[in-house]
């Protein structure tokens, strides 16, 4: 889901990378009525003092398991920017734009976890502590349980999803996440330096954030109401069937603000000379997804600049555009990220096993827009053909360094050998094939695709396989679409 920053050029010598219904304890029909959704209530406080947030949280779930359930698990992904972490958040290639000022270290710490009101025992465990288990009393099937959870959020000095720069200070996966629950036990998210590494289901917020005054906040949520007491502002949002919530903050922020479809869209930025244009790209790429793939899953959705080392980074209703992009390259970098509005929000993948899902989704979504808007100086041949060259040159070298390839697209994060690999396999091979899948089934069959699969998992995650059985219904396409997941097509 990050999407790099890259020319054309650049583009070509790049640095050398669920389920149809939900399965497990926790279904969620995606209404704010359901019964089965998960609720997280949270008051959270930044401290510009010692760059924290603190956080106090109620999360209220209910058991779908076959049987009771003694414990439950949250990630942590806080804790990945932690001191001695095995994985690191970042990436070889990017640790010197990521912290400029000299490495830095965050972290969660744990104040107390109650369960139904009363103190609980709890472990911090995983790869890097960042998979958090709390202990239950017996909770039995159907049965509903609060767990409140109080901590500190330490934020590293970094340009990236969590942390803070010179200008911004991103609260990326700064909550702790209700682990998904599937084949009898929670899922774990590693927080790989590939891709993205995370795996929720969608859940309803209502949250109050307070900050300095001269902060504005950049957030997905409904603004509910905002209250400024002495040097300290509130913000109270709501934010419906979102797989996470997400802020932004800065002293510099500008704002401007319009409306399409329905959907009031926001653009926060730094003194970005085109801030207009790029608005209305937020504004037709919207319209766009709309009419070419299904409805929008919110009410509002807000586009920042933010200090982060990558091009973007999309969040329910919130996307980052990093302040470091290029200008010719920001148009494609919003119409990418607000694309994962739909293969992400609407429909949701295990982006550490199937990652390539929604990347490559929104990857060609993306393209389908720039093709429609010339204006912004991309086209679908130019688009395709320099995928198809990277793709080439990364086989070139991935064939004389490791002789025989493995070029399948579905696997884990944790077996992709680099960055690079993750990047030609998940992005340009996965725009290469929904190119030849679109070429040999039709304009009509492909868009019929993209909605119908869009349509039947709206909400819920989906795995490749949900993917094969729409291509099959709608075109007879999937043994094309299969071919390239499972690395047998020649390009």
């Amino acid at each position: 889901m990050k999407k790099k920053i890259r020319s054309h050029t650049r583009r070509l010598f790049a640095c050398i990378f669920a389920l149809s219904c939900i399965l497990g304890a926790f279904a969620f029909t995606g209404c704010d009525t359901s019964k089965n959704a998960t609720a997280y209530k949270v008051t959270a406080d930044f401290s510009e003092q010692d760059m924290s947030v603190n956080i106090d949280m109620e999360v209220t779930f209910r058991n779908m398991a076959e049987g009771d359930l003694d414990h439950v698990c949250f990630n942590v992904f806080a804790n990945a920017y932690r001191k001695g972490a095995a994985l690191s958040p970042v990436s070889a290639q990017k640790v010197a734009s990521a912290y400029p000022n000299g490495i830095s270290y965050g972290g969660f710490s744990v104040e107390e976890i109650q369960v139904n009101g009363k103190k609980t025992s709890y472990l911090l465990s995983g790869m890097d502590e960042t998979l958090l288990t709390v202990r239950l009393p017996a909770l039995q099937k159907g049965k509903r349980c609060t767990v409140r959870i109080r901590g500190k959020v330490l934020l590293a000095n970094v340009n990236h999803r969590l942390g803070y720069g010179d200008k911004t200070v991103n609260l990326g996966n700064f909550l702790p996440t209700l682990c998904v629950y599937e084949k009898g036990g929670f899922y774990e998210c590693p927080y790989y330096d590939k891709g993205d590494p995370f795996f929720s289901e969608v859940a309803n917020y209502q949250v109050r954030f307070t900050a300095p005054s001269e902060y504005a906040v950049a957030s997905g949520g409904k603004v509910n109401s905002v209250q400024t007491q002495g040097d300290k502002t509130a913000y109270e949002y709501t934010l419906n069937y979102a797989r996470d919530f997400a802020l932004v903050l800065s002293k510099e922020f500008e704002v401007i603000s319009a409306k399409e479809c329905g959907v009031e869209i926001s653009y926060y930025h730094l003194g970005d000379t085109e801030a207009e244009r790029h608005l209305a790209v937020a504004k037709q790429s919207l319209k766009h997804y709309i009419n070419t793939v299904g409805k929008y899953p919110y009410s509002r959705l807000t586009v920042c600049q933010a200090d982060f080392t990558e091009g973007g980074m999309e969040y329910p209703a919130l996307t980052y555009v990093s302040s470091f992009a290029p200008q010719e390259e920001v148009p494609r970098i919003i119409a990418h990220e607000v694309a994962h509005q739909w293969w992400y929000g609407g429909v949701g993948v295990n982006q550490i096993e199937e990652g390539f899902l929604d990347e490559s989704l929104a990857e060609y979504t993306t393209l389908t827009f720039l093709d429609a808007h010339p204006e912004y100086g991309f086209c679908r041949k130019d688009l395709v053909n320099a995928a198809t060259t990277a793709y080439g040159m990364y086989c070139d070298v991935y064939s004389q360094l490791v002789g025989k390839m493995n070029t399948s697209m579905r696997r884990s994060l944790a077996d992709f050998r680099s960055e690079y690999e993750y990047v030609n396999l998940a992005y340009n091979k996965g725009l290469l094939m929904w190119e030849n899948y679109r070429v040999a089934v039709g304009d009509t069959r492909f868009y019929k695709t993209l909605s119908t699969f869009y349509k039947t998992h709206y909400l819920k995650n989906a795995t490749t396989e949900d993917v094969y059985d729409v291509a099959d219904k709608v075109s007879g396409g999937a043994g094309l679409l299969r071919s390239f997941i499972e690395g047998t097509a020649v390009i």
